[in-house]
């Protein structure tokens, strides 16, 4: 088999089964941001179970570097409270693009700029490429 015969046999599977998805998981997220990739990447994925008693915010940045209360998310999900524990699950019809990095933080607050920590943290997940 030629070089080239077996390059595009490798095009043609990644193709039909589509990317191989890496696995990005913390327990210890909070106001101070965790780096998921640092580089262009695209999100499939995201799930996330609360240990805190209030509702808690998982926050997504188009950043390469860990995101900071002063930057603003790309998307926020809200996780209920322990209590009810349930996990939250997004999946993304088409996965969202980051251009710069994927950059995560979980806060109490609603407001983009909130940097109040979880009393416990959530277990986030996030599939990308």
């Amino acid at each position: 088999m030629t070089d080239l015969l077996r390059k595009v046999i490798l095009l043609l599977t990644n193709i039909l089964n589509g990317p191989t998805l890496q696995n990005f998981r913390t327990i210890t997220a909070n106001g101070t941001g965790e780096v998921v990739k640092a580089k262009p990447g695209k999100v499939y994925r995201i799930s996330a179970i609360s240990g805190a008693a209030s509702i808690c915010y998982v926050k997504l940045y188009d950043k390469a570097t860990a995101a900071t209360a002063s930057d603003t998310p790309v998307a926020t999900f809200s996780l209920v409270t322990a209590a009810i524990g349930a996990t939250q699950v997004h999946s993304f019809v088409l996965p969202t693009y980051f251009s710069a990095g994927i950059s995560v933080r979980a806060v109490t607050g609603f407001a983009d700029n909130d940097n109040t920590n979880p009393g416990t943290a959530p277990i986030i997940e996030i599939q990308y490429v």
